[in-house]
């Protein structure tokens, strides 16, 4: 084979004005490529090396490539769960209202959306804490120099930040939720599968409750070892506040010392053998953690002693326990149980409708449902719903003397200290009884943004209060420098400037905290759980 050597007039025929050869064509297949291989050679010792710097320019495009790469996978990373349709071609419908429910149970979708609510109200109650007194009475309450007269505390408008409400309301849904898959299976003599399901609710519920919790107040023990929660202190001891005070987290001398308190305080706080709440001063909201952990134990317990009796005296059995919890003031418990009972009436509802007779006509779900075919059913759950809605409207305080709420202070138990959890609980159990009855009811909270917000709801309540307790206290004063606060209306528009900015930047960090640790915590244990059980 002859080599081809390349001489000036050849180079200036055989390059094009875009440097590709042009006349390649005209040679065979053995000259075309020996005179390729000759050809950047001898262009590379004339005119400086373009070999090199193309492998300079295609290595530096690489790098420019990868790094684009990642820095779009971590701003979409960072970004909430909600705007990720915006990074891909197709829209993403996870958490919609046609989507089935974690527990795969269709009928309960709507559950997910109360809680999500009820979560934003938590969160409104927590940021107006501080601020204002009138959130803790309702309207009419005397006060020194008369009574409170402000449009936000009339019933029914008073939910919108009636937080301590809507813990109840939690523990009532966990009691819905907890339950329902094992009713339906014991209804239906599925033995096998409803021992399974209450095995493993009963061997995943503490590190469910208590790992999310922790993860947080650890961050927060970091956050405030560097003094992140120090400009919040300033304000809790400031004029700026004009609310009662919270626990704050504490800065510690040492990493040493932080570390030894925060030790303290997680034993403290996760002992599951007293039933006193506990108000961490690293998140003083997680109170509620150790109180539910120890009423789901007693609910699995109490499901367990049921499942061989019929279906009657099971009901029997679980009323009698939470009535005899409800007035021995053990409230978490009794709503817990209440929300169980509310499960089972609506199993055995849905059960009749569909054809399934599984009960005799003498038992109470039987009882309830004759009563439907004299009084139209939307009737009965709209009135219920109104009723609910206004017992949850009951006051944190003085309600003995405020109008519409005295007598029923009166008839309040004796042994309750706070007379509003008597009141909540039997409002919830209404709430719930009538929302899972009304399709109508159900619609607001199966839409898209109360599905989100109840995807988001256990990382929500876990990060609001830090961020409060940092940014949030921070924040809002010079807010107040910016717009003024000498009137009312310029003291209103701060608050609510400070609301919006609090809740978006809570709903960023909540999105972030259940993607990485909340909902990455579900799916291990539940690896494990399969890894370690009996197959």
């Amino acid at each position: 084979m002859k080599t081809v050597t390349p001489r000036d007039g050849d180079i200036r025929l055989l390059l094009t004005s875009n440097g590709i050869p042009g006349t390649l064509n005209n040679l065979t297949d053995d000259e075309a490529s020996d005179y390729e291989e000759s050809l950047p050679a001898f262009t590379g010792a004339r005119y400086g090396k373009p070999a090199i710097s193309k492998r300079v320019s295609s290595l530096c495009m690489s790098l420019a490539q990868s790094l684009g790469h990642w820095g779009f996978c971590l701003l979409k990373a960072l970004s909430p769960s909600f705007t990720h349709h915006l990074w891909m071609q197709r829209p993403s419908t996870t958490g919609t209202a046609g989507s089935v429910s974690r527990d795969g149970h269709r009928p309960i979708l709507f559950l997910d959306g109360i809680r999500g609510i009820a979560c934003l109200v938590v969160f409104n109650f927590h940021f107006l804490y501080p601020h204002t007194y009138t959130i803790f009475q309702n309207f009419g309450a005397p006060t020194p120099d008369g009574q409170h007269d402000f449009f936000h505390q009339l019933p029914y408008v008073c939910l919108i930040y009636r937080g301590r409400a809507m813990v109840v309301l939690f523990f009532a849904l966990s009691g819905y939720v907890l339950s329902y898959r094992y009713l339906s299976q014991i209804r239906h003599h599925a033995w096998e599968g409803s021992q399974k399901s209450i095995a493993s609710l009963t061997l995943r519920r503490f590190v469910r409750l208590y790992v999310p919790p922790t993860t947080s107040m650890f961050l927060v023990m970091v956050a405030a070892f560097f003094g992140a929660f120090e400009p919040g202190r300033r304000f809790q001891d400031s004029d700026w506040r004009h609310g009662p005070a919270e626990q704050h987290p504490v800065q510690q001398a040492t990493l040493l010392a932080q570390l030894s308190d925060f030790a303290r305080m997680w034993w403290d706080w996760s002992n599951p053998w007293t039933w006193n709440p506990y108000f961490s001063h690293y998140d003083p909201h997680t109170w509620t953690i150790p109180l539910e952990f120890r009423s789901s134990i007693a609910l699995f317990a109490l499901l367990v002693s049921r499942t061989r009796l019929r279906v009657f005296y099971g009901f029997a059995l679980t009323l009698v326990v939470a009535l005899y919890c409800l007035f021995s003031a053990r409230w978490d418990v009794a709503v817990f149980l209440g929300g169980s009972l509310v499960a089972d009436v609506h199993i055995a509802l849905s059960s009749r409708h569909a054809g399934v007779v599984t009960l005799s006509p003498t038992t109470i779900t039987g009882v309830a449902r004759k009563s439907y075919q004299k009084i139209p059913k939307t009737l009965v759950t709209r009135l219920g719903l109104l009723l609910g809605l206004y017992l949850l409207s009951f006051p944190d305080e003085a309600s003995e003397v405020t109008p519409g709420y005295k007598t029923m202070a009166s008839w309040t138990p004796s042994n309750y200290g706070h007379k509003y959890l008597f009141w909540h609980c039997i409002a919830c159990i209404i709430l719930l009884w009538c929302s899972g009855l009304d399709e109508i009811i159900k619609r607001p909270f199966e839409t898209k943004v109360a599905q989100y917000l109840g995807k988001i709801s256990y990382a929500l309540y876990l990060v609001h209060g830090p961020l409060l307790h940092s940014l949030g206290f921070a924040l809002q004063p010079r807010i107040w420098e910016r717009i003024g606060h000498e009137s009312t209306s310029q003291w209103i528009l701060g608050l609510f400037v400070g609301w919006m900015l609090m809740l978006g930047w809570s709903i960023v960090v909540a999105d972030l905290f259940w993607r990485c640790i909340d909902a990455a915590l579900v799916s291990f244990t539940k690896q494990i759980e399969q890894a370690i059980s009996i197959r």
